[in-house]
């Protein structure tokens, strides 16, 4: 995550909301409601698919290549032609903390690098705790350790409070 000093939401990059391989990202809610385009409008469908500007734009938020390398990136893809490759990368749910996961439930939609953020890495010097973690291996200090290899894991998500996804 990052630290802003602005409330953020999930938009579409530079407003391109009626363009395939569009990033989904983050900015300012006060600026992109602002800008009046649309870009922080987002439904999801009965499917389970994230459209934006509403149901009937055709666009799907998607896992990019449907690949999470290097953390992934999230663009937006037609939504047919995603569901249709039947691997998940456009299906999502939200998990009973509010969290946007891939409907597989194996990686969940966060906000990487300094976007909106004040560029600063606040993590080394930062309290950090969890109400949940998957084993003692991957504990929420392993937020602020140093090491790129550490990470926290929280715990499948059927076994938070609120039951499985469904």
């Amino acid at each position: 995550g990052v630290t802003a000093a602005a409330e953020l939401c999930v938009v579409v990059e530079n407003g391109s909301v009626d363009q395939r391989g569009a990033l989904v990202t983050a900015e300012s809610c006060a600026e992109a409601i602002a800008a009046g385009d649309g870009r922080e409008v987002f439904v999801m469908t009965e499917a389970g698919q994230l459209a934006v500007g509403g149901a009937g734009s055709g666009l799907c938020a998607i896992l990019a290549g449907n690949s999470a390398a290097g953390g992934g990136e999230i663009e937006l893809d037609d939504c047919e032609a995603a569901a249709e490759t039947g691997d998940g990368r456009s299906f999502w749910a939200q998990a009973p903390n509010g969290q946007l996961t891939l409907a597989g439930g194996s990686y969940c939609m966060v906000l990487a690098g300094g976007a909106g953020g004040n560029g600063a890495d606040v993590a080394p010097t930062a309290t950090v705790t969890a109400t949940a973690t998957a084993d003692s291996a991957h504990g929420a200090e392993k937020l602020t350790d140093g090491d790129a290899a550490s990470y926290w894991q929280s715990p499948p998500a059927d076994t938070l409070a609120g039951g499985a996804l469904s």
